[in-house]
């Protein structure tokens, strides 16, 4: 799994519930403050994330979050995220 497809996995664990921040982000995702810091960025920048307190929150539904990384060719795997997505289960 690539360090981009880490973050989009732990961004949809810690958004699920809506607002989080930077050191869930990176707990889950298991990077270095660099890299969470650039993708952050570059999340704020495209208007998919904004700031909430000491925290972020997506601007985007989780299907359209998505759709979102997959438009920009990364890869999202659906099986291991689904339990994080509301009404959403990819398991029998």
């Amino acid at each position: 799994m690539s360090l981009r497809e880490r973050l989009v996995k732990a961004l949809m664990i810690v958004s699920k519930d809506g607002v989080f921040t930077r050191e869930s982000l990176k707990s889950v995702s298991g990077l270095g403050d660099s890299i969470i810091d650039e993708f952050i960025g570059s999340l704020i920048n495209d208007g998919v994330l904004v700031r909430v307190g000491d925290g972020y929150k997506s601007v985007m539904p989780p299907h359209r979050l998505i759709k979102y990384f997959v438009d920009r060719g990364l890869y999202v795997d659906l099986e291991s995220i689904s339990r994080y997505l509301p009404g959403m289960s990819l398991k029998p």
